[in-house]
C-alpha cells in the first residue's frame, strides 16, 4: 500500500542536462594528465548537500568534469547506458553534464565538487523503519529432552495414573519430537503414540520440511485434518520480525537532509533521518485495521511541515509477490488418542496464496483423499480501501458425486469498533469424509455475523449471530453477547449471555463474571450463571507464585445441582514442578498428585529441568564457575562447578542476548566478548561457549633471600622477550606471562646484583603472591 505525499520543503525539480561549470583556469590541487586538455585533481564530492567522499580524484576533460562511477553510485545517482564516459585506472568516469537533471559547480575555497541532483537522477532513498531480518548467530540443532506430566489420583472415584510424556532429538539440521499418553486405571493399562515427527527448518528460504505426522492447512474454505507423511510449506516465524502482509509505505522527497518522524494513531513509532532527494518509508509497525500515519518532517532550519494518510491493514492480505504455501501427501490418520497407528486413505493437499498487489490475494486449495477429491480458490482484497472483501468457490467430487461450495465475506476493523459477515453455501455432500463425528455433515449453508465495540474506560462488548442450515435435521442458530466494564481500578464485570435454537431446542443462558486483582498475582473470581430455573455460582481465589521457584495456591467452590469444593497447590523449583489437589464432588472426596518437568541434555551434559517446551540453551564459561550469566538482560542464573548454566526457555528461531556479568570473574580472567545473540533452532539447544582464560598477570611481592623486600624501582626484565617491569614499594610488582598457561621465568636488577623469580602458572586462585629472588642463571 504505497501513498504519495508533498515533500517536506519546495523541491527544486532540475530538468535537462545543462551544468553550470565554474570555468576558473589555475583550479588548486590539478594535477597534468595524460592528456592534453585532461587535468586531474582530487575534490570533495558533496551531493545535494551530503558529502560522499571527501577524496575524489575527478577529471577535467572539455570544460565537462567526469567522476568515478562507484562515486556516483555511492551517492544513489544513476547514470544512463551510452552516456558520455573514459575508462582511468580501470575505473569508468562519467561526464556529470550528460546526467539529465544534474547541475554542478566547482568551489574553489573548500576544494569541493558541489553536485545539485534533481529526483530523475538520484535513486529513492529506502528506510526499513521494521527490518525483516534480526541480527544473531542461528545455533545448529544440537541435544535433547524428555518431558513428562504424570497426573495420579486416588479416593472415592477408581483410582487412576495417566501421563503425557515426549521426547526429542536434534538429528542432522533438524529435531525428531514424539509424544505419546499413558492410562493405568484399575488393572487395566496402555500407552498411546501421539505424534512423531522431524522438522527441519531452512531460514533461507522461509520454509519447514516436516517429515512424520502433521496437521494439513484447510485453506480459507477448506478443514483441516491430520495426517502422516511429508509436508513442505511456509514459515514466516522462522525470520524474527518478518512482516508477510502489506503495509504502508510512504513515498516523498525532502529538498534538505530532514528528520522525519511518523505518528501511528498519535503513536511515535519512527524517528530518523533522511538525506535531501526521494525517498521511502517501507515496513511501518502498523496493527490490524484501520488507522491513520501522520509524517512530521523537520529541516535544520527546524521549519516542520507535517502530512496525515489513512491506511488499512489486513493480515490476510500478503505483499506484493510474496507467496505462503503447504503441501503435504500421506495417509490420512483417524481416531486421534485412541489408536497409535491409525492410518488408512492416501492424501494429497496443497494450500499456495500469492499477492498479486499489496491490496489483492488469492489463494489455490485442493485436497484429494480416498472418495472425495475437491479443489478452488478465494480472492481476499482491500483495494476499495473500506475494509476487507472475500471470496471463495470450490467443487469436485464425494463418492463419485458432484459437489460445490461458494461464500463471500466482508470485515472491517478500526480502533474502536469492528464488524464481519460471511455467507457460504454448499452442497450437503461437500464435508463428507465417511467419518462419523465430523462437525459440517450436511451443512448446506452457513451465516456468521459478529460485531465489536470498545469505548476505553466505559468497556468492550461483542455481539455475534450464526446461523447452520442442514439436510435432514434442523437447522441451529446461536446468538451470544457480552460487555465487559472495568470496576475502579482493581476489579472487572463481565455480562454476557448465550442463546441456543435447533428446531423445538431453545436454551438461553445468562451469566455475570466479577474479577479482583489484589495486587501482585492474586486474584478471585465470582460467576453467576443462569440457565432456565437452574442458577450455578462459581468462586475461586488464586494466588500465583513466581514463575521459577514460587508456590501457586488455589481455591475453588461451585454451588450447582451437584456442589462442589476444591484447592490444591503447586511448587515450583528449577528441576520441575509438584502439585497436590484435593476435590469433594457429589459427595465423592479425591486426591490428586501431579509431576511435571523435564532431563534436558546438551554439550555432554544432563539438566534435571522444568519442561521444556520449545528450544532450551546451556551457557558455558569453562573453569569458571559461580558466573552470573543473564539473558536478555535479564539475570538467568550462575554457572556450575564446570562453568556451565542451563536455560530451560528459550524462543525457537528468535534471538537471544547472552551476555556474561564480569563481576563473577576472577581480576585475572581475560575473556575475549561478553555478550552474544544467539538464535535457536527449532525444540533444539543452544550452546553458547564463552572463551575465558587465566591470564597469569599477577600482583606479587618479591623479595630478597633474607624475606626483605625488593627496593622500589629496581628493573624486571622477562628472560624470554626482555620485556620490562619495575617495582613499586614494599617489593610490589606487577608481572604478566609469556603466554597463558606458561610458568615464566624473571630477572631481576638490584643494586646487589642480579636475581631471579619464577611467575607459576595461573590458576583460580588470584590472591597476592610472594616471590623470593634466587639465584640468577
Amino acid at each position: 500500500m504505497r501513498r504519495s505525499f508533498l515533500h517536506a520543503c519546495f523541491a527544486l525539480t532540475f530538468v535537462g542536462p545543462t551544468v553550470a561549470l565554474a570555468q576558473t583556469p589555475g583550479l588548486p590541487g590539478l594535477m597534468p594528465g595524460t592528456g592534453a586538455d585532461d587535468q586531474r585533481f582530487i575534490v570533495s564530492l558533496r551531493v545535494n548537500g551530503k558529502v560522499i567522499d571527501d577524496a575524489v580524484l575527478a577529471v577535467r576533460r572539455g570544460g565537462e568534469f567526469y567522476v568515478p562511477r562507484p562515486a556516483l553510485m555511492a551517492a544513489r545517482m544513476s547514470a544512463p547506458p551510452g552516456i558520455k564516459a573514459f575508462p582511468l585506472n580501470g575505473v569508468e568516469y562519467v561526464a556529470l553534464g550528460a546526467i539529465p537533471g544534474v547541475i554542478a559547480r566547482f568551489d574553489p575555497g573548500a576544494q569541493e565538487l558541489v553536485v545539485n541532483a534533481g529526483s530523475g537522477a538520484v535513486a529513492a532513498q529506502s528506510l526499513d523503519v521494521s527490518p525483516d531480518s534480526v541480527s544473531g548467530t542461528r545455533a545448529p540443532p544440537a541435544g535433547g529432552f524428555f518431558n513428562y506430566d504424570v497426573i495420579a489420583q486416588t479416593g472415592d472415584d477408581p483410582s487412576y495414573v495417566a501421563g503425557l510424556v515426549e521426547g526429542g532429538m536434534a538429528i542432522g539440521q533438524g529435531t525428531l519430537v514424539t509424544t505419546g499418553l499413558f492410562r493405568a486405571v484399575g488393572g487395566g493399562q496402555g500407552f498411546t503414540r501421539l505424534d512423531t515427527s522431524y522438522v527441519q527448518d531452512m531460514p533461507d528460504e522461509l520454509m519447514r520440511i516436516r517429515l512424520g505426522d502433521g496437521v494439513a492447512r484447510g485453506g480459507d474454505w477448506g478443514r483441516p485434518f491430520r495426517f502422516g507423511g511429508i509436508q513442505i510449506g511456509t514459515n514466516f516465524d522462522i525470520q524474527p520480525g518478518f512482516v508477510p502482509f502489506a503495509v504502508p509505505s510512504f513515498a516523498g522527497q525532502a529538498e534538505l537532509p530532514s528528520t522525519v518522524d511518523v505518528y501511528l494513531d498519535n503513536v511515535l513509532r519512527y524517528r530518523g533521518e533522511v538525506d535531501q532527494g526521494p525517498f521511502q518509508l517501507n515496513q511501518l509497525p502498523v496493527i490490524r485495521g484501520s488507522g491513520e500515519a501522520r509524517v512530521i518532517f523537520t529541516d535544520p532550519l527546524g521549519r516542520q511541515q507535517s502530512t496525515a494518510l489513512p491506511f488499512y491493514v489486513s493480515p490476510q492480505i500478503l505483499r506484493e509477490g510474496l507467496s505462503d504455501f503447504s503441501y503435504e501427501a500421506g495417509f490420512r490418520r483417524r481416531n486421534y488418542q485412541l489408536e497409535s497407528m491409525g492410518y488408512d486413505d492416501w492424501v494429497l493437499s496443497g494450500t499456495h496464496r500469492y499477492g498479486l498487489t499489496n491490496e489483492i490475494t488469492v489463494e489455490g486449495h485442493s485436497e484429494i483423499m480416498g472418495r472425495r477429491q475437491v479443489a478452488g480458490f478465494s480472492v481476499a482484497t482491500t483495494l476499495l480501501g473500506i475494509g476487507e472483501l472475500q471470496g471463495e468457490a470450490a467443487g469436485g467430487r464425494v463418492k463419485g458425486d458432484a459437489t460445490w461450495l461458494g461464500g463471500v465475506g466482508y470485515s472491517y476493523t478500526a480502533r474502536s469498533w469492528n464488524v464481519g459477515l460471511r455467507q457460504r453455501w454448499q452442497d450437503a455432500d461437500f464435508n463428507n469424509t465417511d467419518e462419523v463425528f465430523v462437525f459440517g455433515n450436511g451443512l448446506t449453508s452457513e451465516l456468521v455475523a459478529s460485531a465489536g465495540l470498545a469505548l476505553d474506560d466505559y468497556g468492550s462488548g461483542l455481539l455475534s449471530f450464526a446461523k447452520q442450515r442442514y439436510r435432514g435435521r434442523d437447522n441451529v442458530s446461536i446468538l451470544t453477547a457480552s460487555w465487559t466494564l472495568p470496576v475502579g481500578q482493581s476489579a472487572f464485570a463481565s455480562l454476557y449471555g448465550l442463546n441456543t435454537r435447533q428446531g423445538d431446542f431453545n436454551d438461553t443462558s445468562v451469566g455475570l463474571t466479577v474479577t479482583f486483582l489484589f495486587g501482585g498475582t492474586n486474584n478471585a473470581t465470582l460467576d453467576v450463571l443462569r440457565r432456565g430455573a437452574d442458577t450455578a455460582i462459581t468462586a475461586q481465589a488464586r494466588h500465583s507464585g513466581n514463575a521459577v521457584d514460587g508456590l501457586d495456591l488455589g481455591a475453588i467452590t461451585a454451588l450447582d445441582t451437584i456442589n462442589r469444593y476444591g484447592a490444591d497447590a503447586l511448587k515450583r523449583t528449577k528441576h520441575g514442578d509438584i502439585g497436590l489437589a484435593l476435590d469433594r464432588f457429589d459427595n465423592r472426596d479425591n486426591a490428586r498428585l501431579s509431576l511435571r518437568g523435564g532431563v534436558a541434555a546438551a554439550d555432554g551434559k544432563m539438566f534435571m529441568t522444568r519442561r521444556v517446551d520449545d528450544a532450551f540453551g546451556v551457557v558455558s564459561v569453562p573453569g569458571f564457575p559461580g558466573v552470573p550469566i543473564t539473558q536478555d538482560n535479564r539475570p538467568a542464573g550462575v554457572t556450575d562447578e564446570d562453568g556451565d548454566l542451563f536455560i530451560p526457555q528459550m524462543i525457537s528461531n528468535y534471538p537471544s542476548k547472552i551476555g556474561v556479568d564480569t563481576s563473577g570473574l576472577p581480576i585475572t580472567a581475560d575473556i575475549e566478548a561478553l555478550e552474544q545473540q544467539i538464535i535457536p533452532a527449532n525444540r533444539s539447544a543452544a550452546v553458547v561457549s564463552f572463551n575465558a582464560r587465566y591470564s597469569g598477570a599477577r600482583r606479587v611481592v618479591i623479595q630478597r633471600a633474607d624475606q626483605q623486600p625488593i627496593s622500589p624501582g629496581a628493573k624486571i626484565l622477562r628472560v624470554a622477550d626482555s620485556r620490562e617491569f619495575r617495582t613499586a614499594y614494599d617489593g610490589e610488582a606487577y608481572l604478566e606471562p609469556i603466554a597463558a598457561g606458561k610458568e615464566t621465568a624473571f630477572i631481576v636488577e638490584t643494586a646487589q646484583g642480579r636475581c631471579q623469580v619464577v611467575l607459576p602458572k595461573p590458576g583460580p586462585d588470584n590472591s597476592r603472591l610472594t616471590l623470593t629472588c634466587g639465584d640468577a642463571p
